[in-house]
């Protein structure tokens, strides 16, 4: 239910921010800019090209994950070099993801039933792109951008079983590539990218302090992109 709530608003403020949008552009021309800022608001999903789980640095059957939707928050400046623009962010990302995995019983060859974990991650992030606007000519605007991305992951709850939640509140620094376009039409922003981790996005459970010691030994080995949707303003 809090999900579904948190996801209709993002749905109700992109719809007003187009409404205002098209209000103030109903009044105003705005000339190209030298120097443009914005904001915007959206969804990302984790793509997971790569799954494989371990327990003690061998393979156990019956593992799965299943990617959900997460949220986006960025502001960004556009300094506008022709048709060259460059682009640094500033942003928060919320991202979701379920897993499951068996570990192995008392009893040789055989694993236990599946155990299921949530996994949700805040993250900060700074980008910087590099773009260029293919077409440029107010009010239509179309570019097409490529940069990198530095992120650092403060807080990451799991969810495991019923009665298992815990809380890691390390940092964990990561670099990723990203491509993708936006579409500028007057004021209202899209944005549209794919991000490419560099390198892998293992994680293991005997790296994370404090995590519950029936558990450790488990090594999720997965390589993670991330698929976003966004819209905004740009000034």
């Amino acid at each position: 239910m809090k999900n579904r709530r948190i996801r209709y608003g993002f749905v109700w403020a992109s719809l007003l921010l187009v409404c205002f949008s098209m209000q103030e552009s109903a009044y105003a021309q705005t000339p190209d800019k030298h120097l443009n800022w914005g904001f915007r608001l959206g969804l990302n999903a984790l793509s997971t090209t790569s799954y494989e789980t371990e327990y003690k640095g061998e393979p156990v059957p019956n593992d799965s994950y299943t990617n959900k939707n997460g949220y986006l928050v960025n502001a960004f400046v556009r300094f506008n070099i022709k048709r060259v623009f460059l682009q640094p962010e500033l942003g928060w990302n919320y991202h979701r993801q379920g897993v499951s995995f068996t570990l192995p019983t008392d009893v040789e060859n055989e694993f236990s039933s599946p155990i299921y974990a949530d996994i949700a991650s805040s993250v900060a992030r700074g980008n910087f792109l590099v773009g260029y606007s293919i077409v440029n000519k107010y009010p239509f605007f179309f570019g097409a951008y490529a940069g990198s991305s530095f992120s650092d992951t403060y807080k990451t709850k799991y969810s495991i079983r019923l009665n298992d939640d815990f809380e890691d509140r390390e940092f964990y620094l990561r670099t990723s590539g990203i491509v993708g376009f936006s579409v500028v039409i007057a004021k209202i922003y899209f944005d549209l990218r794919y991000e490419i981790n560099l390198p892998d996005t293992d994680l293991d459970f005997n790296a994370i302090p404090g995590f519950p010691d029936n558990y450790k030994g488990v090594k999720l080995k997965k390589n993670e992109n991330i698929i976003s949707f966004s819209c905004g303003l740009l000034f």
